[in-house]
């Protein structure tokens, strides 16, 4: 039950989508007038398969077990491409009279339009970042068998990694008293608060990866705790920033002509959040019980309690659905119950 629950509670992230752009071209034209002459045979095929592998990554709306992983690769590979090809034009070339139009993962009427190669790198990393959370999560349901929770943990690791690498292109770009990019003109995906809080998100989620390995090889007490409690200060760090008004209203998908909205995104972090401290608490109150620390027990129960009763209040107003709901209303009468175990003995024994 705990294994399906933190399976139940994986946060995926969404792909940005691209309108095509004449990327071969700019490249050539660009080395054309830098050259005054024709470019090589090398260059005009180099710049044809950087425009045909742009083409097919940006036709990638949807992520399935059988692409995620080759998709993951192709985003990075691609971003990588690029910073080559600035490396080898001349300085301050990054402006090649290009149209790179990205819409944003969360509300893609919002489009973005730039002329630089440095913002379509950021847009191909965010996409790496969801393709490897992705295949973290898929990975992530095996458990611990076939390394599905190690494997889990490094691709939420390069996930995070990813959108480290994206914050680090956009922030010389919109900082300094002459930003190449009006900071204001980014979508809210791309902003600096949003790429470090989804960072902050992949952490958690390769925390409690390691947690729950932990968990499985058998560990209990203090360091099982030492572990839940981070994953929860992770978790938190995410949703704290989520939570503002701007980026809670951005994630949460409109629900339409009568409907109701669904913040059930969110919500899966908020009890994600609360789920790790109860699973910090109840390790630790194992180790105190062992200890025959019997109010210390008590004490650390009735905070897993609360936490729990707090995921389960938060499950059932953040729109989750009934099977994650189920199990975490599972988990929160396990601990009651061990709660009532444990103050039976603590009464018993100091009466």
């Amino acid at each position: 039950n705990k294994q399906a629950l933190n399976m139940a509670l994986l946060t995926e992230l969404p792909l940005k989508q691209a309108k095509p752009s004449d990327l071969s071209g700019s490249i050539l034209n660009l080395l054309t007038s830098q050259l005054g002459q024709n470019v090589s045979d090398t260059a005009s095929n180099g710049a044809a398969a950087l425009q045909q592998q742009r083409d097919q990554l940006i036709q990638i709306s949807k992520l399935s077990h059988t692409t995620a992983d080759a998709a993951a690769a192709a985003f990075v590979e691609y971003s990588e491409r690029l910073a080559l090809l600035q490396r080898r034009i001349a300085p301050g070339s990054s402006e090649l009279n290009l149209r790179l139009i990205w819409r944003d993962a969360w509300k893609p009427k919002n489009k973005v339009e730039k002329g630089d190669l440095d913002w379509d790198r950021v847009c191909m990393l965010f996409n790496a970042a969801a393709a490897l959370c992705f295949c973290g999560c898929r990975a992530h349901e095996r458990g611990a068998s076939q390394d599905g929770l190690k494997t889990a943990m490094h691709q939420f690791q390069q996930a995070a990694g990813c959108l480290d690498a994206a914050h680090a292109l956009v922030r010389p770009a919109i900082w300094g008293l002459s930003p190449r990019w009006d900071p204001c003109s980014l979508s809210l995906d791309m902003s600096l608060d949003m790429l470090i809080a989804l960072r902050d998100l992949m952490l958690a989620q390769a925390q409690r990866a390691i947690f729950e390995q932990a968990v499985a090889d058998g560990l209990k007490g203090k360091l099982t705790s030492k572990l839940a409690a981070h994953t929860a200060n992770l978790f938190e760090a995410a949703y704290r920033v989520l939570a503002r008004s701007e980026y809670s209203s951005h994630v949460t998908a409109d629900g339409g002509f009568l409907g109701r909205d669904d913040r059930s995104w969110l919500a899966r972090i908020n009890c994600s959040q609360a789920l790790a401290n109860a699973q910090a608490e109840e390790a630790a109150a194992t180790e105190s019980a062992e200890a025959f620390e019997y109010g210390i027990t008590v004490a650390r129960l009735r905070i897993a309690v609360a936490s729990a009763s707090a995921a389960q209040k938060e499950a059932e107003t953040g729109g989750l659905d009934g099977s994650e709901r189920k199990l975490i209303g599972e988990m929160a009468a396990r601990l009651s119950h061990a709660l009532q175990d444990a103050t039976k003995k603590n009464e018993t024994i100091y009466q």
